[in-house]
């Protein structure tokens, strides 16, 4: 059988009232077809659904991958298959690389890319649409990752297109996030305010969202106006951004989010340390990454937040080697992003 929703999908936004987690979201242990049926139905998405073989598998397509959604009663197998030849070095990056997904061939021999989950505790509908969502990022992730092949190791990145801005002159291995929110996925916010209040030392990001920073040693090198803000050291070596976004990435995929856009410049990027933070209530990531832009060696050390339906990277860095001068000032900066609810 087939069940049709009518529904405009746009790039990044949904219509109001159109993806809207039912009223009751009671927990429960079992996930039965029926209360699958009811959610998938919340996604404007055609699906069909197949319960030959003892487990019914829900077929969507995602940006023209198919995908299928398997119930497992207590829990949720995801898969989303990707026609053509994938290079076993990229598989194996993918693999090393990314904890919540993995590749693998499926029995039919396409390259596919899968997630479990096991609700031992029961399930609430927003937590199965979380991890269904958090799924549809990670598919355009690898899918941006599967046309970014490796580089060999001593080739030198080569310059990337629309970039966020540096106030350096290197281009930067940090991006908008947005890309990867799919169709109907992505929560459509009001913007935000204009920054004004900010002065010398006062960042005003958000009316509950503000950066305190050094103006001794920060001075802002660059604003585009369009929620991007960009400081300069005073030794002129070390820089800091903050990029603001009126779309909310899922937390748990701003990490494969962040690395992607880093080996979109660098293939062998890689992210060195991660740390769950909380900032009154905010929950955040903290990244360290490190990649070569051209053929110097760079260090990233950022903060990832999800706020009130937007993200908000806040990123330092400078060059490896002079990293030990700068670890302080980029811990101060970093850890001078208040947030309120």
């Amino acid at each position: 059988m087939i069940f049709r929703i009518s529904a405009s999908i746009l790039l990044l936004t949904v219509l109001p009232g159109r993806a809207q987690t039912p009223a009751k979201d009671t927990r429960s242990a079992a996930i039965s077809d029926a209360r699958m049926r009811s959610l998938l139905k919340v996604i404007p998405f055609d699906f069909t659904e197949d319960s030959t073989g003892g487990a019914t598998v829900f077929a969507i397509r995602l940006d023209g991958h198919p995908v299928a959604v398997r119930n497992r009663g207590e829990g949720l197998n995801l898969s989303a298959c990707f026609e053509g030849v994938v290079d076993p070095m990229q598989v194996n990056q993918w693999n090393r690389e990314h904890f919540s997904t993995r590749v693998y061939l499926d029995e039919k021999g396409c390259a596919s890319l899968g997630s479990d989950v096991t609700f031992g505790g029961g399930a609430t509908n927003q937590a199965i649409l979380d991890f269904i969502r958090r799924f549809c990022t990670d598919v355009a992730v690898f899918a941006r990752f599967r046309a970014n092949p490796p580089a060999a190791p001593d080739t030198p990145s080569a310059p990337q297109a629309a970039r966020v801005e540096s106030p350096g002159r290197l281009p930067l291995p940090v991006g908008v996030m947005a890309w990867s929110q799919l169709g109907p996925y992505a929560k459509r916010t009001p913007p935000w305010p204009e920054t004004a209040g900010s002065v010398p030392g006062l960042l005003k990001i958000h009316p509950n969202l503000t950066l305190k920073y050094d103006p001794d040693q920060w001075k802002p090198a660059a604003s585009r106006g369009d929620g991007q803000f960009a400081f300069s050291h005073a030794s002129g070596a070390a820089h800091a951004l903050v990029v603001t976004e009126h779309s909310a990435v899922p937390l748990d995929s701003v990490e494969d989010v962040a690395l992607a856009n880093a080996q979109s410049l660098d293939p062998h990027a890689t992210v060195v340390f991660r740390n769950r933070r909380w900032v009154n209530g905010v929950a955040s990531w903290f990244l360290k990454i490190k990649a070569t832009v051209g053929t110097i060696p760079m260090v990233y050390w950022g903060c990832f937040y999800v706020f009130e339906g937007a993200t908000v990277q806040v990123v330092t860095y400078t060059e490896k080697s002079r990293l030990p001068e700068y670890e302080q000032a980029f811990t101060d900066v970093l850890n001078g992003l208040t947030a309120s609810r």
